[in-house]
């Protein structure tokens, strides 16, 4: 009866305090909180869709204005217009084939209107293909078909003369598959100094300062690699921590700042007891030092990958880092997001 008294008292307090008038939602959701504790503070859902489809998803660097998603399942690149209402597919067209796999995508960031877009797909595991369209996904002509190669990911930039450059990354079981143009697609050369017998990458990741600092970041089944003069050479990312490179993560204001991340996972013994053999290290003066950042993060054991790593955009404003990760421990919940909510 007491527990009763005062839980009536309290309510009644916070309804007569201000700001908490009885028809206000905070009241409202005050009293919900008070008479059951484990009840959430807000109501949050998802829903479905794009069933069936293994997807990866791009947001347009104009987003706030134009409200562009794009997305590529094994079969075909899709895009909305109205933040994910409703999909447009764009390249291919039914019917589908099982040896047809789409890897990656990426747009000319310099046209907001109509930009150049890239499609890197395998077919089989045969050889990989980079299709272009420079008429908004009408039509698409090939422009890099290299044999015995797959390509995994492509990405576009421009550089201080404005030009389009592109890159495509693979594997090749005789070379380091790094093929770079530099006027939009037309030609494609390899561009693999350095690379030693690196020949199996993975992803690519251009500055967002690219036309002033030259800089690319690959990772792949080795040590993750950067290019300071625009992809032409490379070198090892030296970090105690890092054997293999997952994601790279700029800050929205990598030009100012010099902040980025990088998911890794460590593939040989270290010796040293606080190297955990995953996680997440940041660069705060633009790649030259590192640290760990893996408070809160499970970390410590070798079945576990960091796969998908993101900043919000609204970064510094919003501190926000999100991680998933993928857990191979039969214990375990297989997935799990995390996030961290001070960088």
């Amino acid at each position: 009866m007491k527990n009763t008294q005062k839980l009536f008292c309290l309510i009644m307090v916070l309804l007569v305090l201000p700001g908490f008038a009885t028809h206000s939602p905070r009241a409202v959701a005050a009293v919900e909180r008070i008479s059951n504790p484990l009840a959430p503070a807000a109501t949050l859902g998802w829903e479905l869709i794009l069933p069936d489809v293994h997807a990866r998803m791009w947001r347009s660097s104009n987003y706030a204005t134009d409200h562009t998603l794009y997305i590529t399942t094994d079969q075909d690149m899709r895009r909305s217009t109205d933040a994910g209402d409703t999909w447009t597919t764009l390249f291919a067209t039914r019917p589908y084939s099982e040896y047809l796999h789409i890897s990656a995508m990426t747009w000319d960031p310099g046209d907001i209107s109509s930009p150049t877009l890239f499609v890197a797909r395998n077919v089989g595991y045969d050889h990989g293909e980079v299709f272009r369209s420079t008429d908004d996904g009408l039509t698409w002509q090939s422009v890099l078909a290299p044999p015995s190669t797959l390509l995994y990911d492509i990405a576009a930039v421009r550089d201080a003369d404005n030009n389009l450059v592109a890159f495509a990354v693979g594997f090749s079981p005789d070379v380091p598959s790094v093929w770079r143009s530099a006027d939009g697609g037309d030609t494609w050369e390899l561009a693999n100094t350095g690379l030693l017998n690196y020949t199996d990458l993975y992803r690519v990741f251009p500055s967002p300062n690219f036309a002033a600092d030259h800089t690319v970041y690959l990772t792949g089944y080795c040590p993750p690699l950067r290019s300071t003069d625009g992809g032409f050479t490379w070198e090892r990312v030296e970090t105690q921590w890092v054997d293999i490179g997952r994601e790279v993560v700029f800050s929205p204001n990598y030009a100012t700042d010099g902040t980025l991340w990088m998911s890794y996972f460590f593939v040989e013994p270290s010796g040293i007891d606080e190297i955990p053999p995953n996680g997440i290290v940041r660069s705060t003066d633009r790649g030259v030092t590192w640290q760990t950042v893996n408070k809160g993060l499970p970390v410590d054991y070798l079945d576990g990958y960091i796969l998908g790593l993101g900043v919000s955009p609204d970064y510094p404003a919003d501190p926000s880092l999100y991680a998933i990760e993928l857990t191979l421990q039969y214990d375990a919940t297989p997935w799990k997001l995390y996030r961290s909510t001070n960088r």
